[in-house]
């Protein structure tokens, strides 16, 4: 069996868990339907690269380098892809902020 077998929502209780479990041992697969005005949250070609890229580690500079695009219209793509997911910025993937705290904190403890 690959793959997922259930998809629950977050706020789940502990009732509903235990029957899903039940009904996922039995064979059954639990996914939800998809909204009726899901189009509206596909995601274009384009942003869907973005939000790759941005996973990947990249930074919107570099983002904007590798699409040949402005650091702008990346950032475009970047709000776009928060509205239609309905998610906060600190939910997108951003390891390249980490990375550069990190860089951060090694510049600041090597000053004389």
């Amino acid at each position: 069996m690959l793959g997922a077998q259930a998809v629950l929502p977050k706020g789940i209780g502990l009732p509903e868990l235990m029957t899903a479990l039940r009904r996922v041992l039995a064979g059954e697969q639990l996914h939800p339907e998809p909204a009726e005005d899901a189009s509206e949250h596909r995601l274009t070609r384009r942003e869907t690269e973005v939000l790759q890229l941005l996973a990947a580690g990249r930074d919107p500079q570099q983002i904007a380098r590798a699409l040949g695009v402005s650091t702008h219209t990346v950032r475009d793509h970047i709000r776009n892809v928060r509205a239609k997911l309905g998610v906060q910025a600190a939910e997108l993937p951003y390891p390249h902020r980490e990375r550069n705290r990190r860089r951060a904190r090694r510049r600041a403890f090597h000053r004389p």
